[in-house]
């Protein structure tokens, strides 16, 4: 079985086209169970990276397999094409990740429990003493560095 590139997604010399690819997905399912998909794994593992014929073919039914042809919109009408699903995914989630003007952060945040007590909070704002600044100093491993720059505790 060959794969031609020419051929619009089917497979040419007695090759299988996407349906038969599927039913021969269904079949070895109830055969094998999962155990298949777990030897395919496998077998890509061992031969996907070498640049080989199965390599290829992998990668291209996977490409297929991952590709969006179609989307529902809101009124539950399909959509194909790339700009039409792109409009799609776009208008989808930019309601859902748009800010809101009826949210009010006072008013959601008077519903959600306080686990800071005033004591912790007068704990966590007091003044630093440099007792403690030359303990936390002091307990830094030598050889790390902190920052972006590389810089290790040795270095100051």
């Amino acid at each position: 079985m060959t794969f031609n590139p020419n051929s619009k997604g089917r497979m040419s010399k007695g090759g299988l086209s996407h349906e038969g690819v599927r039913s021969l997905e269904i079949e070895l399912d109830q055969a094998w169970g999962e155990d298949w998909k777990e030897m395919a794994k496998v077998k890509m593992l061992k031969e996907g990276d070498r640049n080989t014929k199965y390599f290829h073919v992998a990668a291209m039914l996977r490409r297929r397999k991952n590709r969006i042809v179609g989307i529902e919109d809101a009124e539950g009408v399909w959509q194909e094409g790339s700009e039409r699903v792109e409009d799609e995914v776009l208008m989808y989630f930019g309601d859902i990740f748009r800010a809101n003007d009826i949210c009010n952060p006072k008013r959601a945040t008077s519903i959600v429990d306080h686990k800071v007590t005033d004591e912790m909070n007068g704990h966590l704002t007091r003044a630093v003493t440099s007792e403690e600044v030359r303990k936390a100093v002091f307990e830094m491993p030598v050889d790390k560095s902190f920052g972006l720059d590389g810089m290790t505790v040795l270095f100051f």
